[in-house]
Protein backbone atom coordinates (compact mmCIF):
# COMPACT_ATOMS: atom_id res chain seq x y z
CA UNK A 1 0.00 0.00 0.00
CA UNK A 2 2.99 2.62 1.08
CA UNK A 3 4.82 2.01 -2.35
CA UNK A 4 1.41 2.23 -4.13
CA UNK A 5 1.03 5.48 -2.56
CA UNK A 6 4.61 6.55 -3.42
CA UNK A 7 3.64 5.80 -6.80
CA UNK A 8 0.51 8.01 -6.83
CA UNK A 9 2.25 11.09 -5.39
CA UNK A 10 5.55 10.55 -7.75
CA UNK A 11 2.87 10.86 -10.80
CA UNK A 12 1.18 13.90 -8.89
CA UNK A 13 4.06 15.77 -9.03
CA UNK A 14 5.43 14.89 -12.61
CA UNK A 15 2.07 16.38 -14.02
CA UNK A 16 1.98 19.20 -11.54
CA UNK A 17 5.44 20.18 -12.57
CA UNK A 18 4.48 19.86 -16.26
CA UNK A 19 1.66 22.00 -16.19
CA UNK A 20 3.84 24.77 -14.45
CA UNK A 21 6.38 24.30 -17.31
CA UNK A 22 3.66 24.64 -19.52
CA UNK A 23 1.97 27.87 -18.01
CA UNK A 24 4.97 29.52 -18.71
CA UNK A 25 5.39 29.05 -22.26
CA UNK A 26 4.55 32.18 -24.49
CA UNK A 27 3.86 30.15 -27.40
CA UNK A 28 2.03 26.63 -27.31
CA UNK A 29 0.99 24.43 -30.28
CA UNK A 30 -2.52 21.94 -29.93
CA UNK A 31 -2.33 19.28 -30.98
CA UNK A 32 1.98 18.97 -30.47
CA UNK A 33 2.08 15.69 -32.23
CA UNK A 34 1.27 14.09 -35.28
CA UNK A 35 1.11 10.04 -36.57
CA UNK A 36 1.54 10.12 -40.17
CA UNK A 37 0.66 6.83 -41.83
CA UNK A 38 1.30 8.39 -45.48
CA UNK A 39 4.14 10.39 -46.20
CA UNK A 40 3.00 13.80 -44.21
CA UNK A 41 0.79 15.22 -42.13
CA UNK A 42 -1.99 17.52 -42.96
CA UNK A 43 -3.69 18.67 -39.70
CA UNK A 44 -4.89 21.81 -38.36
CA UNK A 45 -2.99 22.99 -35.34
CA UNK A 46 -3.82 25.90 -33.09
CA UNK A 47 -1.30 28.40 -31.90
CA UNK A 48 -1.75 29.62 -28.55
CA UNK A 49 0.33 33.15 -27.23
CA UNK A 50 0.54 34.63 -23.68
CA UNK A 51 2.84 37.11 -23.31
CA UNK A 52 3.71 39.42 -20.43
CA UNK A 53 2.67 43.01 -22.05
CA UNK A 54 1.42 43.43 -26.07
CA UNK A 55 3.68 42.98 -28.54
CA UNK A 56 4.25 42.84 -32.47
CA UNK A 57 5.52 39.36 -32.88
CA UNK A 58 5.48 36.78 -36.01
CA UNK A 59 5.67 33.03 -35.99
CA UNK A 60 7.98 31.96 -37.60
CA UNK A 61 8.86 27.69 -38.64
CA UNK A 62 12.46 27.53 -38.17
CA UNK A 63 14.59 27.42 -41.24
CA UNK A 64 12.05 29.45 -43.30
CA UNK A 65 12.26 33.31 -43.84
CA UNK A 66 8.10 33.73 -44.53
CA UNK A 67 6.31 33.74 -41.66
CA UNK A 68 2.92 31.63 -40.68
CA UNK A 69 1.30 34.97 -39.50
CA UNK A 70 1.91 38.07 -37.82
CA UNK A 71 0.14 39.90 -35.08
CA UNK A 72 0.16 43.22 -34.27
CA UNK A 73 -0.05 44.89 -30.72
CA UNK A 74 -1.40 41.24 -28.66
CA UNK A 75 -1.06 40.27 -25.62
CA UNK A 76 -2.76 36.78 -25.79
CA UNK A 77 -4.80 35.07 -28.47
CA UNK A 78 -4.63 31.79 -30.56
CA UNK A 79 -4.95 30.74 -34.61
CA UNK A 80 -5.65 28.06 -36.42
CA UNK A 81 -3.08 26.87 -39.51
CA UNK A 82 -3.61 24.09 -42.00
CA UNK A 83 -0.44 22.39 -41.59
CA UNK A 84 1.00 19.96 -43.83
CA UNK A 85 4.66 18.42 -43.20
CA UNK A 86 6.32 15.21 -43.30
CA UNK A 87 8.88 15.67 -40.37
CA UNK A 88 9.35 17.39 -36.73
CA UNK A 89 8.97 21.32 -36.88
CA UNK A 90 9.91 24.13 -34.56
CA UNK A 91 8.08 27.35 -34.27
CA UNK A 92 9.55 30.28 -33.23
CA UNK A 93 7.65 33.18 -31.27
CA UNK A 94 9.99 36.13 -32.75
CA UNK A 95 9.18 39.99 -31.31
CA UNK A 96 9.01 41.84 -34.54
CA UNK A 97 10.48 45.43 -33.55
CA UNK A 98 13.96 43.77 -31.97
CA UNK A 99 13.79 40.38 -33.82
CA UNK A 100 14.44 38.77 -30.37
CA UNK A 101 13.53 34.88 -30.31
CA UNK A 102 10.66 35.42 -27.11
CA UNK A 103 9.81 31.41 -27.26
CA UNK A 104 10.24 28.21 -29.55
CA UNK A 105 7.49 24.89 -29.52
CA UNK A 106 8.23 21.75 -31.32
CA UNK A 107 5.70 20.05 -33.55
CA UNK A 108 6.58 16.68 -33.55
CA UNK A 109 6.12 14.38 -36.41
CA UNK A 110 5.93 10.04 -35.34
CA UNK A 111 6.10 7.87 -38.70
CA UNK A 112 3.57 4.90 -38.14
CA UNK A 113 5.29 1.58 -40.34
CA UNK A 114 3.48 -1.40 -40.47
CA UNK A 115 5.79 -4.60 -39.47
CA UNK A 116 5.81 -7.59 -41.55
CA UNK A 117 5.93 -10.71 -39.27
CA UNK A 118 9.22 -12.82 -40.31
CA UNK A 119 8.39 -16.05 -41.64
CA UNK A 120 9.47 -18.66 -39.30
CA UNK A 121 10.93 -22.07 -40.93
CA UNK A 122 12.64 -24.96 -39.00
CA UNK A 123 16.63 -25.42 -39.14
CA UNK A 124 16.12 -28.65 -41.86
CA UNK A 125 13.93 -26.70 -44.03
CA UNK A 126 14.84 -26.22 -47.67
CA UNK A 127 12.66 -24.01 -48.28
Amino acid sequence: MTRALAISLIIVLVSCVEKAQASTKALQIKPENCLNQSEHCDIEVEFSWSLNEPRSFCIFQLGLNLPEFCIVNSRSGSRIIQLDVSETVEFVLVDSTTDVHVDTSLFRVFTSTVQKRKRKRHAWSIL
